[in-house]
């Protein structure tokens, strides 16, 4: 009933409109590591944008959209794995804690050397 000329239109003007945005949105985002030519890349985040409009044109929106999803984990587990989980490390007998413990807790973390064999992790 709808004209496929009328839901192509409405197609390219949500394109264009998601293009837009994400152009907005994203020159807030760091530029990428690497570079091309001695120029900085854009942020990541443009070639998904691409990848995903390229994708619809050329298959289905739902292939954009599934690669736009897939793209996105892949770069979010990716910048995960690059950073460090720990920021800090420090020894159990350089720190005093501010929890009330039992009397037996107390000795027990006393003794010599158990002080050192805790580690307290900062993440």
């Amino acid at each position: 009933v709808i004209p496929t000329w009328f839901l192509g239109a409405l197609f390219i003007n949500s394109s264009v409109a998601m293009v837009k945005d994400a152009m907005l949105y994203f020159r807030d985002l760091p530029p990428s590591k690497a570079t091309f030519l001695g120029h900085p890349l854009p942020s990541v985040q443009y070639f998904v944008t691409l990848a995903c409009i390229v994708v619809a044109i050329a298959l289905s929106p739902f292939a954009g959209i599934g690669t736009g999803l897939v793209l996105s984990v892949f770069i979010f587990l990716w910048q995960s794995s690059e950073s460090e989980p720990v920021s800090g490390v420090i020894s159990g007998n350089l720190s005093v804690g501010r929890t009330k413990r039992p009397l037996w807790e107390l000795q027990c973390l006393r003794r010599k050397g158990v002080g050192d064999s805790v580690l307290l992790l900062y993440l």
